[in-house]
């Protein structure tokens, strides 16, 4: 009996499929794409789908079939689309656009979007949507759902969402300095829309995940294993020839680099130079590997003219970023040198660059994967060159651990009522966290900036037990916010911020979101097993950085370490096709042999 419903429901997905590429006019999916479309648009299937793809294999076209099969159902169904930058947001916008890559053959123009990313006032926004209704996608960044009137306005009955989409889902196990809290948030939002709609589907994208990181990213998500289909390749493509280098002081570092950008201008190639810092010093301290610093003193050696050579980091204004992704991404543009932070590395799809070049060693392997594929849309194309040395491993070991240590752990966790962590529920809140803080301020603005990281800390403290199953969260309920939902949420439509406490802090008066968080404490545990749990966290994420010396180590072909990292095998492209290799054959390793 269960062998016959497994081929009735084949034979319904092929036939699902069948009228899918036929009203979209698709002539055929790539690997992985019909599986996870049958699973988005099938109600009888998992309601949660990981969906592991390398860069420029057609990740985002499944759950953008899913938003137009949703906006054909009566009532419309509404899709949450979460991204990590103005970039990508910016990118997808770009992509639906008749010229975009799937705007040639789907109807993606009749989606209506409205992007909710970036820091301006969105009061605008909010009216618009209040005036013309729930759009058919809602692009968000994360820190858009820390107001308390959003969530109230998408918790409201008459919000109908088909599917939450969660692009760039690796950035879920974030940690340390990279750590964004807002992330944890949307774990609790997404528990909650799913208590409210048990049928509702949440598609995490990444590029890969290795197998420990998988495990975080569906831990923080609430996917389970037997209800979540997990599409990954079997195999990684060879993407641009990788050349580690080693220069034994700065002065020669800085000769190769410039000699090496030379060398990539005299060809007429564009190319991205990724720094893991933006400003000019820290703390008295010259960075000198910072894009400020390089805007500054590499620059001027290469003869490029005004306007050939641009910054993209988050101190740019939001609209000089769309402008330089646009120029990018015109095959003529006038930018041929891009100097960026990890924020240009998040699934940009511009296939105009012909080389990546990084002046310091990414975090781990995720980071330098994700980045180098920026310069390689297509197999074996483009150069990727990093700059290794041992120190700096040490430098990005240290920011990838964090501060979080046991003794911080236990301050946070008194602060926020837990002097004792033992079994039942509990409500966190944040006005609560502030009360014991012995810091004084002079002005507002300062004291809202120590506000804002005060309670971020608060919440690593919380995700902390939260990943070591100590804790679980609960949905959120109408009694954990300040006010009626339904004020809240015709503040919201009327672009109004509402539901913070303006409390006392430093001697000021700051503003943190009045929203009471439920948990649920799942067993008792005493300080000295919370010490262990720390030790063995930082040691894990310590060695995430190992791979980094292997690489730099220039010993063993490197894309063979990052398929392994992966625990994946290795596509060689050949005029007869693809073949799994042991080796690349393309990085400088292999050149040597």
């Amino acid at each position: 009996m269960t062998a016959h419903m497994d081929d009735l429901r084949s034979v319904l997905n092929q036939t699902l499929l069948q009228d899918i590429r036929k009203r979209h006019g698709i002539r055929s999916f790539l690997p992985q794409q019909d599986e996870v479309v049958s699973c988005l648009l099938d109600d009888r299937r998992e309601r949660n789908v990981l969906y592991m793809a390398p860069a420029a294999r057609g990740k985002t076209l499944p759950p953008l079939i899913a938003a137009l099969e949703h906006r054909r159902q009566r009532p419309r169904r509404m899709t949450l689309w979460f991204v990590p930058t103005i970039a990508l947001a910016h990118d997808f916008l770009k992509r639906i656009d008749r010229k975009g890559n799937y705007g040639r053959f789907l109807e993606l123009r009749a989606l209506r979007c409205v992007c909710f990313t970036g820091g301006e006032d969105k009061s605008n926004l909010q009216m618009e949507i209040a005036r013309r209704g729930d759009p058919d996608v809602l692009i968000l960044s994360p820190e858009s759902i820390e107001k308390p009137s959003f969530i109230a306005w998408l918790m409201g009955s008459e919000r109908n969402i088909g599917q939450i989409v969660l692009d760039e889902a690796h950035l879920f196990d974030e940690w340390g300095i990279t750590f964004r809290r807002s992330y944890f948030l949307v774990t609790w939002l997404i528990h909650t829309l799913r208590n409210q709609n048990p049928s509702l589907k949440t598609i995490a994208l990444s590029a890969s995940l290795p197998e420990d990181k998988k495990k975080t990213v569906m831990r923080m998500l609430r996917f389970h294993n037997e209800d979540t289909f997990v599409s990954r390749p079997d195999a990684l493509h060879i993407g641009p020839r990788i050349v580690c280098l080693s220069p034994r002081s700065k002065v020669a570092k800085r000769k190769a680099l410039v000699r090496l950008l030379k060398r990539h201008l005299r060809r007429g190639e564009r190319g991205v130079i990724f720094s893991p810092y933006k400003r000019e010093e820290v703390r008295g301290h010259k960075l000198e590997w910072s894009v400020s610093n390089l805007y500054a003193d590499i620059v001027p050696l290469l003869g490029l003219k005004q306007g050939q050579c641009r910054c993209y980091t988050g101190n740019e204004a939001a609209e000089e970023r769309r402008e330089v992704l646009s120029d990018l991404q015109d095959g003529r543009g006038k930018v041929k040198l891009l100097l960026a932070t990890s924020a240009f590395g998040f699934g940009v799809d511009i296939r105009n660059l012909d080389f990546s070049i990084h002046v310091q060693v990414p975090e781990d392997a995720d980071r330098l994967y994700q980045e180098i594929s920026r310069c390689s849309r297509k197999p074996m194309s483009g150069a990727a060159t990093v700059f290794y040395s041992p120190s700096e491993v040490g430098v990005q070991t240290r920011r990838l651990i964090g501060t979080l240590k046991s003794e911080t752990i236990r301050e946070y966790c008194e602060n926020l009522g837990l002097t004792k962590i033992r079994k039942g529920r509990r409500c966190i809140s944040m006005r609560r966290a502030l009360r014991k803080n012995a810091k004084s301020f002079t002005n507002s603005h300062t004291a809202q900036m120590s506000a804002d990281a005060y309670v971020g800390h608060c919440l690593e403290t919380v995700i902390f037990l939260y990943r070591q199953n100590i804790i679980d969260i609960a949905p959120l309920e109408n009694g954990h916010f300040p006010q009626k939902m339904s004020v809240l949420r015709t503040a919201f439509e009327e672009g109004r911020g509402s539901g913070y406490d303006k409390v006392k802090h430093g001697g000021q008066h700051v503003f943190v979101p009045a929203i009471k968080l439920p948990i649920q404490v799942l067993r008792n545990v005493t300080w000295p097993h919370i010490d262990r749990l720390v030790a063995a966290d930082r040691h894990i994420r310590g060695n995430r950085t190992q791979i980094l010396r292997t690489i730099g180590g220039n010993r063993t072909c490197h894309w063979r370490t990052i398929a392994k990292h992966y625990e994946l095998g290795l596509l060689r492209k050949t005029k007869r096709g693809e073949k799994l290799v042991e080796r690349c054959n393309y990085c400088n390793v292999c050149d040597r042999r």
